[in-house]
């Protein structure tokens, strides 16, 4: 896990002032919005036989302080089973683009990153993801397939249909009056925003050993 400049997902909240699609006040809002989407930083680390149980310690360590910054959502480390190469990876989740930010550069990072090259094998892999592309967390490596198409579609309705009724009655005391298409906009605004943040991810990470039973997660 090294520090590096952000790629997609931290791309977006710095370009996200370039876009020219409404005015300056929907503009601000755009940008807020992008901003304050949990972000996912993910890296996947090759590591060196004779350094797994050197890799374990700096992993624990590095796990620990990034759980002291503000922020910080939850962090999962994907170990590779007894038949596949060392090759580790770690989801790292942040409340937004800038606590993300804070913590890849800051002090403590760095000293936990000068450490890492003699462990590794390779250069490690970084990826980051926002918003909606929390739902199913996949590493982006071949060892690692995506759950089955049924796998995720039962997720995806557990969490839907309950959802989909509370806001029903919860909502209802706002929008029965309310034309239904706008009344139905409301619903689904209000729904989306829900399985983007906390519902889905809390849900595939709970879930993550039976949707991902080839990696061991701790």
């Amino acid at each position: 896990m090294a520090l590096t400049q952000c790629s997609r997902a931290q791309a977006d909240c710095s370009a996200s002032t370039e876009l020219t699609t409404g005015s300056e006040e929907d503009q601000a809002v755009q940008d807020n919005d992008i901003r304050n989407q949990p972000v996912t930083a993910m890296f996947t680390d090759r590591v060196r036989p004779d350094k797994i149980a050197d890799y374990d310690a700096w992993s624990a360590g590095i796990n620990a302080d990034v759980r002291t910054f503000p922020g910080f959502i939850s962090v999962d480390v994907i170990r590779p089973t007894a038949d596949q190469p060392p090759e580790y990876i770690t989801l790292v989740k942040f409340d937004g683009c800038d606590n993300l930010k804070r913590w890849k550069e800051s002090p403590n990072l760095a000293r936990w990153a000068a450490q890492l090259p003699e462990l590794l094998s390779g250069a490690s892999d970084k990826q980051e993801r926002a918003g909606i592309e929390l739902w199913f967390d996949r590493p982006q490596i071949a060892t690692i397939e995506e759950p089955a198409f049924w796998k995720r579609v039962l997720v995806a309705a557990v969490c839907v249909y309950p959802l989909v009724s509370l806001l029903g009655l919860l909502l209802r005391p706002i929008t029965g009056s309310l034309p239904p298409s706008l009344a139905l906009l409301i619903q689904i605004l209000c729904l989306s925003t829900l399985l983007t943040w906390p519902v889905m991810p809390w849900v595939t990470r709970w879930l993550r050993p039976w949707l991902y039973p080839q990696a061991r997660v701790s």
